[in-house]
């Protein structure tokens, strides 16, 4: 039975409202004076009159990086054999030292660069070694790329069990929290068999985030003589919206995140191939495959300092606050509610419509794009509490 119709709100940096954690637009404007908002607006490259309420998604590159990707192209074509041979190289390591930093790795080298998210789980899941028995867990708020290569995974290698974990009735609106008790139970159900369960650090469909710290020290105390329980974390959402401390998150064996979404980083990086540099080490098997146009990541320094220019944690504290303002006030216009805790959530916030009809619910979201320019995320649940 269709319970309510939730439209997952989505609110960036390139936004135009304006209000703070739990203040107004006027308190806003005078905290951040002319860095935010409508005044930041000309930083990007979206159309005029255009309204990007879904930055989730493909994200909005700023001017600055794509012209800094723009001189990265004129260079590569300037002298193409020093670049593909020596430049490249020296701009993919800042890369990395610069991500390392930032998400508190403890090393560069632990730091590879693939396409995207989906190509990073797809690297880990198609390389590691499977006996039979072997059990992979997945939760039911997973991604359905993540589920996609399970299913992939189980039918190409019958040695391996793939099982997704239904969370309880409890999800989403007790938050992150809630999924600790039906991933516990799953891992004692399979203790020895488990090697690897995968997670979002921030859930797409409704927007959570998870305590990741928890699961990883949860999947470490479930391991047996022989080895420990391994994490995947699927950090698609979380660069840029949330801080990382990788250490602090318990050193998750592996966490992949985009940064095209909430970093301002170009689209793209590199895939996960094997090429004819013959490097054998886990830095060197991504580093480099073959005359792709490797510019993106070379360019995602020029999003840090993009970042570092208007404020990092101001970015933190402003989109996360313009959200929770916007949550607050449709709600409250609409008399519904917010879906998950405010806690549980950052830049991407769920808000219930005021309706039970799908067909109202998309025709609100082709509306908005047709008469209106704006762009939403509208999705149904079929239960609500």
């Amino acid at each position: 039975m269709l319970a309510g119709s939730l439209m997952t709100v989505l609110i960036s940096l390139t936004t135009a409202a304006a209000a703070c954690m739990d203040g107004d637009s006027e308190t806003c404007h005078t905290k951040y004076g002319t860095r935010f908002g409508h005044d930041l607006l000309p930083s990007f490259m979206l159309a005029e009159g255009y309204f990007n309420l879904n930055h989730g998604s493909f994200g909005a590159t700023p001017r600055p990086v794509m012209e800094a990707q723009r001189r990265y192209q004129e260079q590569m074509e300037a002298r193409p054999d020093q670049w593909f041979r020596d430049d490249y190289f020296m701009c993919v390591n800042e890369a990395r030292e610069a991500i390392a930093k930032y998400v508190k790795a403890p090393s560069t080298d632990d730091i590879v660069l693939v396409e995207n998210a989906s190509g990073g789980v797809n690297a880990v899941l198609r390389s590691m070694v499977w006996k039979e028995g072997d059990v992979v867990l997945f939760l039911s708020s997973a991604y359905p790329m993540v589920k996609n290569t399970a299913a992939w995974l189980g039918e190409s290698n019958p040695s391996v069990q793939v099982k997704e974990v239904q969370l309880g009735s409890d999800w989403p609106a007790t938050g992150g929290q809630a999924v600790l008790k039906p991933l516990r139970e799953a891992l004692a159900e399979n203790k020895g068999k488990t090697k690897l369960v995968i997670v979002s650090h921030i859930t797409s469909v409704p927007a959570v985030i998870l305590p990741v710290e928890d699961i990883v020290r949860m999947c470490r105390l479930s391991g047996v003589a022989g080895g420990d329980v391994q994490v995947l974390v699927d950090g698609a959402h979380a660069l840029g919206q949330v801080p990382i401390d990788l250490v602090g998150l318990g050193d998750p064996d592996y966490y992949i995140s985009n940064g095209h979404k909430w970093l301002f980083s170009p689209k793209g990086s590199e895939p996960n191939v094997i090429s004819s540099s013959g490097k054998k080490d886990f830095v060197g098997r991504f580093s480099y495959t073959g005359s792709r146009d490797y510019t993106a990541f070379c360019a995602i320094k020029e999003a840090f300092k993009f970042r570092h220019h208007v404020g990092d944690e101001k970015i933190y504290e402003y989109t996360a606050g313009l959200a929770r303002w916007a949550a607050k006030m449709l709600s409250r216009t609409w008399g519904t509610r917010v879906l998950v805790p405010l806690e549980s959530q950052a830049f991407m916030i769920n808000v219930q419509l005021p309706t039970n009809s799908t067909t109202v619910a998309m025709q609100l979201q082709e509306r908005l794009k047709i008469d209106y320019d704006t762009y939403i995320v509208q999705h149904s649940l079929l239960w609500l509490p």
